[in-house]
């Protein structure tokens, strides 16, 4: 047993903690002191060996956190393309907005020739206007049409009998004729793609009114008498009155400026 000294093992490995190297600092032990069997230990010249090694650990777990990153340009990389990407979908929405706009203004208005932008609205000549024209009030047959619709009326006199007016449209199969309301007795029958309207003769005024659907372009109503046989042009008006009537009457739709 070796007195006043202290023998260290070696740790496995070969590396030595930290108090180790500390208890052999500044201190050797004699060949003497130590037995045959008994490992030597390596002499310690200072505290340099000892911030070596550290410094050593150091760096390598400082290699290993830093191995598992990716490099700088990677991220500069990424950063770009998500600006990229905000940049085309800013500038598609916007191309889409513009779009939408030109086709919500594209149903009324044309542009005029001479370059003036004017809102264009569809008239029927001979037969339509803003209201009911003056001589719907006389006594007879009138047939026109305004802002409020289509109408055929019957205004009691002498010789004026009643009426069953048959109207066909160009519309399609789901923009047919339909009835708005009727007065004095006045009937409207759906007839497959026809209206057919019946004003009683007698006493009493009556009315019928309508609409031709809101894509058709061309009216041809058939004016007869309760027998069926078809009325003389000059027993019936249409429009104003101020040109003489077709039986059929034939109406067909112009675009004009709105207010001409």
């Amino acid at each position: 047993m070796i007195s006043g000294s202290r023998r260290v093992v070696p740790a496995a490995g070969g590396r030595r903690r930290p108090e180790e190297r500390a208890n052999l600092e500044g201190s050797s032990v004699s060949d003497d002191q130590r037995g045959a069997d008994e490992p030597i230990d390596e002499p310690v010249t200072g505290s340099q060996d000892i911030e070596d090694d550290w410094d050593d650990d150091w760096d390598d777990e400082s290699a290993a956190r830093s191995g598992g990153g990716l490099p700088i340009w990677v991220g500069i990389a990424g950063l770009v393309a998500v600006l990229v990407l905000v940049a085309v979908v800013v500038a598609t929405r916007g191309s889409d907005d513009d779009k939408g706009t030109d086709a919500a203004g594209g149903g009324t208005e044309t542009t005029q020739a001479g370059g003036d932008d004017a809102q264009q609205c569809a008239d029927w000549p001979g037969i339509g206007g803003l209201g009911a024209p003056d001589i719907v009030t006389e006594p007879g047959l009138h047939m026109w049409s305004d802002l409020d619709g289509w109408h055929v009326s019957r205004v009691p006199g002498e010789g004026v009998t009643g009426v069953v007016a048959t109207v066909q449209t160009n519309g399609a199969s789901d923009d047919l004729p339909s009835q708005k309301s009727v007065t004095g007795g006045a009937t409207i029958q759906a007839d497959g793609s026809q209206l057919k309207i019946t004003l009683p003769d007698g006493a009493t005024a009556s009315q019928a009114d309508f609409d031709i659907g809101s894509y058709a372009t061309k009216v041809t109503i058939s004016m007869a008498d309760p027998s069926g046989a078809m009325l003389a042009p000059d027993a019936f008006t249409t429009g104003s009155g101020d040109q003489a009537s077709t039986n059929p009457i034939v109406g067909a739709q112009v675009m004009k400026a709105c207010g001409t």
